[in-house]
C-alpha cells in the first residue's frame, strides 16, 4: 500500500500554523495541518494584534471578523505612584499609507478561531489529537511518523513545517539547535473582571521601581488582561529553567491589593480567569531552514511576553513564507526561492531578541508602550527587507526596495479604490508610472505580461486610457515616483524591486533570478 502524501505538513495549529495553513489554502497548495491537542485552546495568551499583521488579515479576508470580535485601542496610560503620569493616543486616523494605524486587542484563540473559520469555510479540517513522532528529511521528501487517534500512519510530504511553539518537535527531530537566554523575571497572568473608573479602551501601565503591570482591556464588559513582572525571587526553585510554569499563580486577593495600592480611585476584583506564574526568556533557532525541514513562531524565536512580538512575528513568519511555498511546490520557481525565508526572517527575529537582550531590565517592562515613537517601530510599519536576496537595491528612493508598499488612492473607470485593493496577495504586481504616451514603457510591460503572467500583474498608473488613474497624484508622491518608474511589489507587499525603464534589462535579469518564465513566453523585445 502506497504511504499517503501531501506538498506540504503543518505541525502545530496555532496562530502561525492556521495563518500558513490559511495562505497555503488559497493558493492551492495541496497542505496537512495536524496539531496534538485535541481540542482548541481556549485561553486568551497573546491579546495584541499590530498594524503590519492587520493589513495581512486584510490581505487574507479575515479582517472584518478580527475587527468585530476585538477591541480598538484609545490610549495608553502611565502611572508612577499612583499619579498619572502620561496619556497619548492610540486612535488614529487612517492615511493613503497607512489603512490600519491600529492597536487591536483580540485574544490568541479567538484569532485561531478566526483562521479556523476560514479553512472550514474552504473545506479543511485540521486534524486534532495527531502526534509528530518521528521524521526523516531526504533531499527530494520528508517522511513523517505521525501518532493519530486510529493508529500510526506514515506520511511523506515535500516540505514540513514546524508551528508547535517553543519546544518544538519538529526542531528537536531535524536536530536545529537553539540559542536561549532566561529572563530575570517572573511574569504573573490573569484575565479579571474589575468594576472601576478606569476607561475600558485604554491600555493601563502601572511603573514602579520593582516591577510593573500591565491592564489592557479585552473584548466585553469590564475585562482585562493583567500582566504584572517582578524580579525572580532568589530562592525560586525554577531559577534553573530557560521557561515553564511556576508552581505559584497569582491569587486574587494579591492582583485586587495591586489595583488598589497602584490606581488612583478604587477598584474592586469581581472574577479571575487563567490566572498563572511563569519564567520564560529569550531564544532563538539556529537557522530557520535545514532542507526540507522549515520553522516558523516560537519554533523558531520566542521572546517575553512584555515584548508583545511573538505572536505577530509568527503570523508573519507565515505571510513571508506562504507565498514563496506555493511559487516552489507548483514549479514556479526553484528551491532556492526559500533560502530567502530564512535569510530575511532570522534577521528580523535576531533584531527583537537583540534589542532586547542589550538591557536585560527591559525585560521587565513593557518598552513598547513608553511614548509614540516606540510604539510606531513596534508596530513592525518600518519593517524592510533592503539586504534580502529578493531585494534590487535602489538606494536612490526614498522608499526603497526592501520597504513595505505604501497604499494609495486609485480611480478606476470613475470609481475610487486603493492599492491594496487591486495588489491580492496571490501574484507579484508592477506598477508602472506613467503621464504621458511612452512606447518603450508599452514595449517594457508587454515583456513583463508575455513573460511571467499571471505570476505578475501589470497595473499602469497614472495617465491613459488603460491606466489606473492617481487621484491628487499621491500615489505618486508616496513612492516617489516619477514618469517611467516602475516598483515589483511582492505578494507580500514589500518591494522587490524598482528603477526606471531604462534599468528594464535589470529588472527582468531580477525577475529571472526566482521566477521561471512562462514554456510558451516569446524572447522579450527590449
Amino acid at each position: 500500500m502506497s504511504q499517503p502524501t501531501t506538498e506540504v505538513l503543518i505541525v502545530g495549529a496555532g496562530p502561525t500554523g492556521l495563518m500558513l495553513a490559511c495562505d497555503l489554502q488559497r493558493r492551492g497548495v495541496p497542505f496537512r495541518i495536524i496539531d496534538r491537542a485535541e481540542t482548541p485552546s481556549t485561553l486568551s495568551r497573546a491579546v495584541n494584534l499590530q498594524a503590519r499583521t492587520l493589513e495581512a488579515f486584510d490581505d487574507l479576508g479575515v479582517l472584518k471578523d478580527c475587527f468585530d470580535r476585538g477591541l480598538l485601542t484609545q490610549a495608553v496610560r502611565t502611572y508612577r505612584h499612583g499619579s498619572l503620569q502620561d496619556r497619548y493616543p492610540l486612535n488614529l486616523e487612517p492615511t493613503n499609507e497607512v489603512p490600519y494605524p491600529y492597536l487591536l486587542v483580540l485574544e490568541q484563540h479567538v484569532t485561531e478561531q478566526i483562521l479556523t473559520e476560514y479553512l472550514q469555510k474552504h473545506g479543511v479540517q485540521v486534524e486534532r489529537g495527531v502526534e509528530l513522532r518521528h521524521l526523516t528529511a531526504d533531499p527530494d521528501q520528508v517522511k513523517s511518523q505521525l501518532q493519530t487517534p486510529d493508529g500510526e500512519i506514515h506520511l511523506r510530504s515535500s516540505y514540513i513545517v514546524g508551528c508547535d511553539g517553543a519546544h518544538s518537535t519538529v526542531r528537536g527531530l531535524a536536530g536545529i539547535e537553539i540559542d536561549a537566554v532566561k529572563a530575570p523575571v517572573v511574569y504573573r497572568l490573569a484575565d479579571v473582571e474589575i468594576d472601576s473608573d478606569l476607561p475600558h479602551q485604554e491600555i493601563i501601565r502601572y511603573s514602579e521601581e520593582s516591577y510593573e503591570l500591565l491592564a489592557i482591556p479585552l473584548p466585553g464588559k469590564r475585562r482585562y488582561r493583567l500582566s504584572l513582572w517582578e524580579p525572580l525571587p532568589q530562592d525560586s526553585s525554577s531559577s534553573g529553567r530557560d521557561y515553564g510554569a511556576l508552581d505559584k499563580p497569582p491569587s486574587p486577593e494579591v492582583l485586587e491589593k495591586l489595583l488598589c495600592d497602584l490606581t488612583p480611585g478604587p477598584v474592586k476584583l469581581l472574577s479571575t480567569r487563567s490566572a498563572m506564574s511563569y519564567r520564560t526568556g529569550l531564544g532563538m533557532a539556529e537557522r530557520f531552514l535545514s532542507g526540507r525541514v522549515l520553522l516558523a513562531g516560537d519554533s523558531a524565536h520566542w521572546t517575553p511576553q512584555c515584548t508583545s512580538q511573538g505572536m505577530n512575528l509568527g503570523l508573519q513568519d507565515s505571510y513571508n513564507l506562504g507565498w514563496k511555498l506555493s511559487l516552489v511546490v507548483k514549479g514556479d520557481a526553484p528551491e532556492e526561492l526559500l533560502e530567502s525565508y530564512s535569510k530575511e526572517r532570522e534577521p528580523v527575529a535576531a533584531a527583537i531578541l537583540e534589542q532586547a537582550q542589550a538591557n536585560p531590565s527591559s525585560l521587565g517592562r513593557a518598552a513598547h508602550f513608553e511614548n509614540r515613537a516606540t510604539l510606531d517601530n513596534w508596530s513592525q510599519l518600518g519593517l524592510h527587507y533592503r539586504s534580502s536576496p529578493l531585494t534590487l537595491s535602489s538606494p536612490n528612493h526614498t522608499v526603497q526596495a526592501g520597504d513595505r508598499a505604501p497604499d494609495g488612492e486609485l480611480a478606476t473607470d470613475g470609481t475610487v479604490t486603493h492599492l491594496y485593493d487591486m495588489m491580492d496577495g496571490l501574484s507579484h504586481h508592477l506598477l508602472a508610472f506613467s503621464d504621458r504616451d511612452d512606447p518603450q514603457l508599452e514595449t517594457f510591460l508587454d515583456d513583463i505580461e508575455k513573460l511571467y503572467f499571471p505570476l505578475v500583474q501589470v497595473h499602469l498608473i497614472g495617465l491613459g486610457l488603460l491606466a489606473n488613474t492617481d487621484v491628487s497624484r499621491r500615489l505618486h508622491r508616496a513612492f516617489g515616483a516619477n514618469h517611467g518608474d516602475v516598483v515589483l511589489v511582492r505578494p507580500d507587499r514589500f518591494i522587490g524591486a524598482r528603477g526606471g525603464v531604462s534599468d528594464r534589462l535589470a529588472l527582468l535579469d531580477h525577475l529571472a533570478g526566482y521566477l521561471i518564465p512562462r514554456l510558451d513566453a516569446e524572447e522579450p523585445l527590449t
